[in-house]
């Protein structure tokens, strides 16, 4: 079994209390001004195991001034890690003696391999520490829906066969090794729409994908209106990537401009709340942001493998569907249909 160096980093940071580098002398670490958005951080693992060595929010995310000062939450913060960034981010503070903690560690993947932890992610082979430990990517709109109580995560996909879900068009969907395994064809695009609905609901699906490969997932979907999609692809112009939202017959409404967060010929996670006509996307743990863009009522939720020619024969594979549905919100205003931009 191969032992994961940022594995034992995570592992002792959240069992043992391991201390980073020392502070600089005079630092003193205050996270009250992020509370106030973000009070989850208040117990929230990472969070709370740093500020007790003395390192606060800003160390690894400076000063972030003007996301203090937007309260709309569209400022991110000057510094973010993209999934590839993590592990060498870790490494600049935190040195571990392997040896002291490698049966602990096995035990850990023995356990967690191929399952979805608390914080939602699935531990696989190259997992990095924010797979394994804490909840480290907390927004206001996360935060209050907790406290409303939503339902428990429910499994959409059994892991056996497409019990619950309705195939349509090109493509070919089969269920392979316990993962759908959906795989475009040369003429007409192809989706598999599941049988239940929703209105508004988080969900997580862990998937790879082979590239060049157009996909993607329906949110919403309602007879012949499939509703916005979040994006998995490579799109030229505008430049955008994975984790973008499109509107079929519209263009793109949230564009991804980040290349990093995105692991090709991996597993990754899209993670995605609807709540009203507003839908949030985190791929890989990290927020792409958040567009008003849906039409009021219940829908379908789905998969989506685009026709052509670079497509043709690639395979998207998807282990995991989790859905958890939220109580209904009654703040929202008349549905506003957006702009026309380039069509996806």
């Amino acid at each position: 079994m191969r032992i994961l160096p940022i594995l034992l980093a995570a592992w002792l940071i959240a069992w043992t209390g391991a201390a980073a580098a020392e502070p600089a002398e005079g630092e003193k670490a205050d996270n009250t001004a992020c509370y106030v958005c973000h009070p989850g951080l208040k117990q929230e693992p990472i969070t709370t195991v740093h500020l007790a060595e003395g390192y606060g929010c800003v160390k690894c995310h400076g000063a972030s001034t003007e996301h203090l000062q937007d309260e709309m939450q569209m400022t991110t913060p000057d510094v973010l890690y993209g999934r590839r960034q993590v592990d060498a981010m870790c490494a600049e503070c935190h040195e571990f003696p392997h040896e002291d903690v490698e049966q602990e560690v096995e035990d850990f993947l023995a356990e967690w391999r191929g399952r979805s932890r608390p914080n939602g992610r699935t531990i696989y082979e190259n997992s990095i520490c924010t797979d394994c430990h804490g909840t480290h990517n907390i927004d206001t709109e996360r935060d209050k829906a907790d406290e409303q109580e939503p339902g428990d995560w429910l499994t959409a996909f059994n892991g056996t066969d497409l019990t619950g879900w309705r195939p349509a068009g090109a493509a070919q969907w089969n269920v392979r090794l316990g993962r759908i395994v959906g795989t475009a064809g040369a003429d007409g695009a192809g989706e598999l729409l599941s049988e239940a609905e929703y209105a508004d609901y988080r969900m997580a699906v862990t998937f790879r994908a082979d590239m060049p490969l157009h996909a993607g997932l329906w949110l919403r979907a309602n007879g012949e209106s499939l509703g916005p999609r979040v994006e998995i692809f490579e799109h030229e112009n505008p430049r955008a990537y994975t984790g973008s939202v499109g509107v079929p017959g519209t263009g793109l409404a949230l564009l991804n401009v980040h290349d990093d967060l995105f692991d090709p010929g991996g597993w990754n996670t899209l993670s995605v709340e609807v709540r009203g006509q507003r839908v949030t996307v985190w791929l890989n743990g990290e927020q792409i942001g958040a567009v008003r863009c849906l039409p009021p009522g219940k829908g379908r939720i789905g998969l989506h493998l685009k026709a052509g020619t670079a497509d043709a024969g690639s395979q998207l594979a998807v282990r995991e569907i989790q859905v958890r549905e939220l109580p209904a919100d009654d703040t929202e205003t008349e549905y506003t249909k957006p702009e026309d931009t380039e069509t996806p």
